[in-house]
């Protein structure tokens, strides 16, 4: 999905001079990964209850919960916005002089 929408993006603002449309693309590309990623809002709804069960039962602390789940959810979000915000930077025309405005971009979405 991602990749799809890194390829789009990227098209559309294929090798943009206008610096004022780069930076309109750098709100869109914020916008679509963070609607890309609404999905998880979801699962975490669905693990509330398992959650909630578990805790009553004190199967595990929940510093192990919270751990077990940011050691497995981080490296596959990082991925994700890091193939989505590769793609656009190229595309678009960016610089590698411009690649910390764009790093802090990837890192607030």
């Amino acid at each position: 999905q991602n990749l799809i929408q890194g390829i789009m993006l990227g098209t559309i603002f294929w090798q943009e001079e206008n610096n004022a449309l780069k930076i309109a693309m750098l709100f869109i590309f914020m916008a679509v990964n963070s609607m890309g990623n609404l999905y998880i809002v979801d699962i975490a709804a669905h693990k509330r209850s398992i959650f909630y069960k578990h805790r009553d039962s004190n199967f595990y602390p929940t510093l192990a919960y919270t751990t077990s789940e940011l050691i497995s959810e981080v490296p596959q979000v990082m991925v994700e916005v890091a193939l989505l915000g590769g793609l656009v930077f190229w595309f678009a025309g960016f610089t590698p002089s411009t690649f910390p405005v764009f790093f802090v971009t990837l890192v607030l979405a």
